[in-house]
C-alpha cells in the first residue's frame, strides 16, 4: 500500500493513564490515529460500532467519526497514541476509504511494535526531528496494516458478533448465532475458540455484562430495566453474573462510576 504522508511536522505521540471507570468523549476524530493500550482496556464506540481494545492491543481510528471511550471499570488504563494529520491536497494519496477495512479492528502488539511506539514517544519528547517522527509513524502504520491483514477475523465471526450486539436483549442461543453467521455450530465453536478464546455463549454473556456496565454508568435506568434491556433472565440473575464479572454488585458499580461520569 502506498502511504502518502502529510506535512511531516504534523506527527504527534503521547501517553496517558485514566482511573478505572473514566470516560473520554464524545469527540470527533480529526486525524488518522493509532491508539495502543499498555495496561487495562478501552471500550470504544465509534461509527455505530462497539469494540474492546485489550492490554497489548492497538487500533486504528478513522477521521471524521464520533467516538466515545469507556476505560476499564476495574483497573487503571494506560495507553498511548500516535496522530498523523492526513494529507488531502495531493492526487496520489492513501484516503481513509482505502484503509476502511482496517479501522476499529484491534490487533495484538508484539515487542517490536511496542518498541517502535516507545521510540516515537522518546523522539517526540526529546530532540526528534519532524522527519524522524514521520518515519516512525509510517513504520507503525505499515506494521499495523500488515498485522491486521494477517489476523483479520473470519467473516463468520464478524457476522456472529454483529448479530450478538444487535440482539443482546433477546433470548438467543448458539444455534441462532450460527445461523446468523451462515455456518454450522461446530465450525462456529472452533472459530470462537481459535480466535477469541471463548465459546459463542461466553462471548454473548461478556457482551451483555459490558453493555450493562455502560448502562449503569451512563443512564439512570433501574437494575431491573437494565437486566431486561441486556438480556438477563431476572434482576437477580443480572446481579449474580455482574458481581462475578466485575467484582462488585450493580449498585456498587453505579455508586463508584455513575456520579463521577456526570458533567
Amino acid at each position: 500500500m502506498n502511504i502518502d504522508p502529510c506535512p511531516i511536522s504534523h506527527v504527534y505521540f503521547g501517553e496517558i493513564s485514566y482511573l478505572p471507570g473514566s470516560q473520554l468523549g464524545p469527540r470527533t476524530q480529526r486525524d488518522l490515529q493509532i491508539v495502543s493500550v499498555y495496561k487495562g482496556s478501552i471500550r470504544l464506540r465509534a461509527s455505530d460500532k462497539e469494540v474492546t481494545i485489550a492490554s497489548r492491543e492497538a487500533i486504528l481510528l478513522q477521521p471524521y467519526t464520533q467516538e466515545m471511550f469507556n476505560f476499564d471499570p476495574v483497573e487503571p488504563t494506560h495507553h498511548g497514541w500516535a496522530t498523523w494529520t492526513f494529507r488531502r491536497d495531493r492526487a496520489n494519496h492513501t484516503s481513509p476509504q482505502a484503509l476502511a477495512s482496517h479501522f476499529l479492528r484491534p490487533m495484538p502488539m508484539d515487542q517490536r511494535y511496542l518498541d517502535l511506539f516507545q521510540i516515537g514517544l522518546d523522539l517526540y519528547r526529546g530532540d526528534g526531528t519532524p522527519a524522524q517522527l514521520d518515519a516512525i509513524y509510517r513504520t507503525l502504520l505499515e506494521e499495523h496494516l500488515a498485522e491486521r491483514q494477517r489476523v483479520a477475523l473470519p467473516e463468520a465471526l464478524e457476522k456472529a458478533q454483529s448479530f450478538m450486539n444487535d440482539h443482546l436483549a433477546q433470548s438467543i442461543d448458539a444455534k441462532a448465532i450460527a445461523r446468523a453467521a451462515h455456518c454450522s455450530l461446530p465450525h462456529l465453536n472452533r472459530l470462537f475458540r481459535l480466535h477469541l478464546k471463548q465459546s459463542p455463549m461466553d462471548r454473548l454473556w461478556s457482551l451483555r455484562e459490558t453493555r450493562a456496565a455502560e448502562c449503569l454508568q451512563n443512564t439512570g435506568l433501574s437494575v431491573e430495566a437494565i437486566a431486561e434491556a441486556c438480556g438477563f433472565r431476572t434482576a437477580s440473575h443480572f446481579c449474580q453474573r455482574f458481581r462475578v464479572a466485575m467484582g462488585r454488585t450493580p449498585l456498587q458499580y453505579r455508586k463508584a462510576h455513575w456520579a463521577a461520569a456526570r458533567p
